[in-house]
C-alpha cells in the first residue's frame, strides 16, 4: 500500500518524510495530535460532510511545519481529495517559495483492491475482514465491490485534477502477487524509481 512505500522510501532517502491524509485527521479526531482545526474536524466528521479546502490543506500544512527544517522532500498520501484542497495547498506552498512536485498513482484493479483488502483487514473501526470478502452472500460481496469501485473512480477523477494543474504524474502497477518477496522488491523499486524521477525534474525547474 502507499503507506508501506512511503515509510520504505523515507527509511532508505535522508531529508524526507512522509505524511498521511488520512492518519492525521483520524489522529486529531481521537486527540492524539494537537490541531487548530481539531473543532472543525470533529463537527465535520460528526455530520458525515466533508472537510473544507482550507482545512483538509491547512491539516497537511500544519504537521510539515513542525516537521524538522533539514527536511526537503515531503511524501503525502490520501491527498488531494478535491481540486480545492490542491489549490489551497499549491498557493500557501508558493508563499514559502516550495511547490509540488508531482504525484504517483497506485494503479490496482477491483479484484486486487478486494484480494489485498481481505487479508489485511481494515483500520479500527472499520469492519472489513476475509470472512466478508469471501462471504458466500453475494450482497456483502456486492457492497465491498462498489465500496472500492468507488475509490477506483474517485483516484481517476484525481488524476485528471492533478493533470489539470501541470502536475507530473507517474504511475506504478500494484496488481502483481506482492506476497512473493522478489516481485515485491520490483513494484517497490518502480516506486522509488517514480519518486527520485520526480525529485530530479523538480530539480530542473520544469
Amino acid at each position: 500500500g502507499k503507506g508501506f512505500l512511503a515509510e520504505g522510501y523515507v527509511a532508505e532517502t535522508p531529508a524526507t518524510e512522509h505524511i498521511s491524509a488520512g492518519q492525521q485527521v483520524r489522529d486529531i479526531r481521537s486527540g492524539d495530535i494537537e490541531s487548530v482545526y481539531a473543532p472543525t474536524v470533529l463537527a465535520h466528521l460528526e455530520a458525515r460532510a466533508y472537510l473544507p479546502d482550507e482545512v483538509f490543506g491547512g491539516i497537511i500544512l500544519e504537521e510539515m511545519a513542525r516537521r524538522p527544517e533539514f527536511i526537503d522532500l515531503t511524501l503525502v498520501d490520501g491527498f488531494p481529495y478535491a481540486l480545492g484542497d490542491l489549490d489551497y495547498v499549491q498557493e500557501k506552498l508558493r508563499e514559502q517559495s516550495r511547490r509540488i512536485l508531482g504525484a504517483v498513482s497506485l494503479d490496482a484493479t477491483l479484484d486486487t483492491c478486494l484480494f489485498r483488502m481481505a487479508y489485511r483487514g481494515m483500520r479500527q473501526g472499520e469492519d472489513v475482514r476475509k470472512s466478508a470478502i469471501f462471504s458466500e452472500t453475494e450482497s456483502e460481496r456486492e457492497y465491498y465491490a462498489g465500496r472500492y469501485q468507488y475509490y477506483l473512480d474517485a483516484r481517476n477523477a484525481r488524476i485528471d485534477m492533478l493533470l489539470s494543474r501541470g502536475l507530473h504524474l507517474k504511475q506504478v502497477d500494484v496488481n502483481p502477487n506482492i506476497l512473493d518477496e522478489d516481485i515485491r522488491r520490483v513494484v517497490y523499486g518502480q516506486f522509488t524509481n517514480s519518486i527520485n524521477t520526480l525529485r530530479a525534474v523538480g530539480a530542473d525547474g520544469e
